[in-house]
């Protein structure tokens, strides 16, 4: 009778009940449920839901870096630093040549006669009329 209730107790452990009433890996999962299947489509299903029933394990953490990586990157950002600045100071001054060649473009409003709009045909209220889009209309 003990023999008996022993032998019942080994046989209902999650031990010994490994791959008897299932698969206990993935690869086994997939095998077994890939048995008659034609299409890929089940195939991807019964890979995904296996996949599911035994996900894979969490990577591991990269390693810290070492002194002479933080190094190395400590001395790239520094130099980074250092073109960051002569751009910025490259940019500043072209765009400071820009703006002083955009100054010597502008018209001197002084230097040049303004035409009489006053004393033109009469406007109609049509973009042809505006004054800004003919001719200047100087009796």
């Amino acid at each position: 009778m003990r023999c008996g209730l022993v032998g019942l107790m080994v046989l209902l452990t999650g031990s010994a009940q490994a791959g008897w009433f299932g698969p206990s890996t993935y690869e086994e999962c997939v095998l077994e449920n890939m048995k008659g299947v034609s299409s890929n489509a089940a195939a991807l299903a019964i890979a995904d839901a296996c996949r599911a029933k035994f996900p894979l394990p969490p990577s591991p953490p990269p390693p810290p870096p070492s002194e002479e990586e933080k190094a190395k990157f400590r001395a790239d950002m520094e130099r980074n630093k250092e073109e960051r600045e002569q751009w910025d100071r490259i940019r500043k001054k072209s765009l400071d040549e820009l703006e002083r060649s955009y100054d010597s473009l502008k018209p001197n409003p002084q230097s040049q006669p303004q035409p009489n709009l006053g004393k033109c045909a009469p406007v109609s209220g049509n973009w042809w009329d505006d004054p800004r889009y003919r001719a200047p209309c100087i009796p």
